[in-house]
């Protein structure tokens, strides 16, 4: 590869990323940044940071304090989170690049060219804005910089037949991926997804040689995670929210609702009402099984369609430690997609490069130009929802108009803004949704 093939993808991938995002550095410290940047004092010194350790997630902290001491103010944490957003639609293009050479063959400048088109929608697509104009939605992005490198490292590494990268780059970082979340936990299960449809199958013996430290890592990952009493109490909460059995088409409704933002990004919302009664009806019922037939013919493509079974096993795969029997306050969010997201987008370039084989190329790479330029508009759309928190938790209440709790930051958002009226009709309509939201009923008590 010559040098222009090697910077050609990573300079228009930047200039595609700034025009879409340029107006994030617009964006104000939202709800969670409170809690773990602006009013927690462990990370806004390089001391306060150390005498909190060991601590969870310390990665992530760690990026918190280089922000805030750095004096940039929130202008560094924009430029933070978007140079990590930056670095994630190269290695999603260097991974594409692996795909489309090892698993679904393209020929060389086809697979060039579709590997940037996946990188592209990786980039620009709206449903990563959580992940990048949210402050605290940096968990997510910067735990993929080291899951997707180490999965790139490791895929190299089998490549070249390099045990220095399959045996000590890719787990360590690995390790760092768990420092920053802990939902990086299912990168051996992506390892094995990646061998089991690679064109060049290799033996069950093979695989556990190149992967052994990976399996390892993730076995003490949990173990520590279960003797932590952070985890401990966190595991002790999430149990108390509902009944495991109940918990199931709870877990349906939020994949159901991920699945829709993914391929219909028109009602994206920082917090989704997403039904919790555990009754079973037809449209309940209709989503599960969807998604089974999803799961389904992902393994039953494992052989046949290996580029198929990775886009639809990668989605679930990615969603496995917030969408199981465990229960979660937030059913859906949408920074869980981050990840998530890149399975279906590499079947769906895939899907149109092999097409474009076949048919006039033309209109089909006319619309993928198109695809692009929506989606970067739609991200810029997104990112003014961000500009401070009364635009926020407007644009969610009129997408969660029956959540008390979208009411209440509403009302919270209004009378930091000295905006008390519009902030006690905020935090009635609350308690009239809900008479039981107890921070509503103390918010509208405290308001002078």
């Amino acid at each position: 590869m010559n040098r222009q093939e090697y910077w050609c993808p990573f300079l228009l991938l930047a200039v595609a990323i700034g025009l879409a995002y340029f107006n994030a550095f617009q964006g104000a410290f939202q709800f969670d940044d409170y809690n773990v940047v602006v009013n927690d004092a462990r990370i806004h010194s390089w001391q306060a940071w150390f005498a909190s350790m060991p601590g969870i997630r310390p990665l992530l902290k760690a990026s918190y304090t280089l922000n805030w001491t750095s004096g940039l103010g929130l202008f560094g944490f924009h430029l933070f989170n978007l140079a990590v957003h930056a670095v994630n639609s190269m290695l999603v293009y260097w991974l594409a690049r692996q795909f489309f050479e090892q698993i679904s063959p393209l020929p060389e400048n086809e697979g060039r060219n579709a590997a940037l088109f996946a990188a592209l929608l990786f980039a620009l697509h709206p449903v990563q804005t959580e992940a990048v104009t949210y402050i605290s939605g940096r968990s997510s992005s910067l735990s993929a910089s080291f899951y997707l490198a180490s999965l790139l490292t490791y895929a190299q590494g089998r490549r070249s037949a390099s045990l220095r990268l399959i045996r000590f780059a890719s787990p360590v970082l690995f390790l760092f991926a768990l420092a920053v979340k802990e939902t990086a936990i299912t990168l051996p299960l992506a390892l094995l997804l990646w061998e089991s449809v690679r064109c060049e199958r290799m033996s069950v013996r093979s695989i556990l040689a190149a992967q052994w430290l990976h399996w390892l890592t993730m076995a003490c990952a949990l173990l520590a995670m279960l003797f932590h009493p952070v985890y401990l109490d966190l595991l002790a909460f999430s149990l108390d929210l509902r009944p495991l059995g109940a918990n199931l088409s709870v877990a349906v409704r939020g994949l159901a609702y991920l699945l829709a933002q993914l391929f219909f990004p028109h009602h994206l919302n920082i917090d989704p009402d997403i039904a919790t009664q555990a009754t079973w009806n037809i449209e309940l019922i209709a989503m599960a099984g969807l998604l089974t037939f999803l799961l389904a013919t992902g393994f039953a493509s494992l052989r046949r369609i290996p580029w198929l079974a990775f886009g639809v096993l990668w989605f679930f795969l990615q969603l496995l430690p917030t969408h199981t029997l465990v229960p979660r306050l937030d059913i859906a969010n949408e920074r869980q997609l981050y990840l998530a997201a890149i399975g279906p987008i590499f079947a769906l370039s895939a899907i149109g490069f092999r097409l474009s084989a076949r048919w006039n190329a033309i209109p089909l790479r006319t619309a993928t130009l198109l695809m692009c330029a929506v989606l970067a508009l739609a991200t810029h759309f997104r990112n003014r929802d961000y500009r401070d928190e009364v635009s926020l938790w407007e644009a969610t209440a009129a997408l969660s108009p029956g959540k008390a709790r979208v009411f209440n930051n509403l009302g919270f958002a209004y009378e930091q803004a000295g905006r008390k009226e519009a902030a006690r009709s905020a935090y009635l309509r609350a308690l009239a949704i809900d008479p039981r939201q107890t921070r509503a009923a103390e918010n509208l008590a405290a308001l002078k």
